[in-house]
């Protein structure tokens, strides 16, 4: 695999992981008196782990070198 495709998974991962959090935002302004429905809301743990997960793609990503083209 190139670092150009592991570049553009991690951006994917992250668009993916970043709007289940911005669902779980919208879900908890839309929500009064502490429904859930489905998945949502988040719980702390899960909330924690993702916020992780977005760190560490973004870190892995900074690791990756260009690939020299031609």
């Amino acid at each position: 695999m190139t670092n150009a495709a592991r570049m553009a998974g991690t951006a994917l991962a992250v668009a993916v992981i970043e709007g289940i959090l911005e669902k779980h935002s919208a879900f908890k302004r839309e929500q009064e008196n502490g429904e859930s429905s489905g998945f949502l809301p988040l719980n702390p743990v899960q909330l924690n782990g993702l916020n992780a997960a977005i760190y560490f793609l973004h870190h892995y990503v900074d690791t990756l070198t260009p690939e020299l083209g031609g």
